[in-house]
């Protein structure tokens, strides 16, 4: 009994000091230091990023559409919303890209794996999900008035950019949860297949 005295007195302080050195770790983990901007698609994502730094954050939403739109291909670039059928087509590498910059510069508040990671808290139910992410306001849920209702603001609900498709419709915000990019669990084939069971086009930007 009288040998464990020292080694249990040793652990207590060493112990203590461990949460300090975890906080310290943190407080670098969304440095932008070493971050590369890459596309498979030949898509520049400066702008994106110059927004996102400087905190404007209805901007970058702005330029996310437009960069979603040209990655969903020359169609969709032209008409300026995306078919949810177009989004399997976009490159993994580049879904990672646009989240990781949302991720960068809000500190892990938004993104796409965000949204994704409360979608599946709420057991993918919309109206859960559209409330915890504050897309809705008031005693009857209403959706906010696009753009002058949303919080376009560092501290908003976590998930709540970028907007995605603006509320029209879910099919869209479910094909992107399902990107081979987000959804690690299942196969390329198998997330197509899952976006284009229902082969109406009416869930757009």
């Amino acid at each position: 009994g009288a040998g464990l005295g020292p080694t249990a007195g040793k652990a207590t302080p060493s112990d203590a000091a461990k949460p300090n050195l975890e906080k310290e770790k943190k407080k670098d983990v969304w440095s932008d230091e070493g971050l590369v901007l890459e596309s498979d698609a030949g898509v520049d994502y400066s702008l994106l990023q110059k927004e996102l730094k400087a905190g404007n954050w209805e901007l970058a939403d702005n330029e996310h559409r437009r960069l979603l739109c040209e990655l969903a291909g020359e169609e969709a670039a032209e008409r300026k919303w995306v078919y949810f059928t177009e989004i399997a087509a976009i490159p993994e590498k580049d879904m990672k890209m646009l989240d990781t910059l949302w991720l960068t510069y809000s500190k892990g508040r938004y993104g796409f794996s965000v949204q994704r990671k409360v979608w599946k808290a709420c057991k993918c139910r919309w109206a859960d999900f559209f409330k915890k992410i504050d897309w809705v306001q008031g005693e009857n849920m209403a959706y906010r008035k696009w753009p002058e209702e949303f919080k376009w603001e560092a501290d908003s609900a976590e998930g709540h950019l970028p907007l995605t498709n603006a509320l029209r419709g879910t099919q869209l915000f479910e094909a992107v949860m399902m990107h081979p990019a987000f959804d690690d669990t299942k196969k390329k084939a198998e997330a197509k297949k899952a976006v284009t069971e229902n082969n109406s086009a009416g869930s757009y930007l």
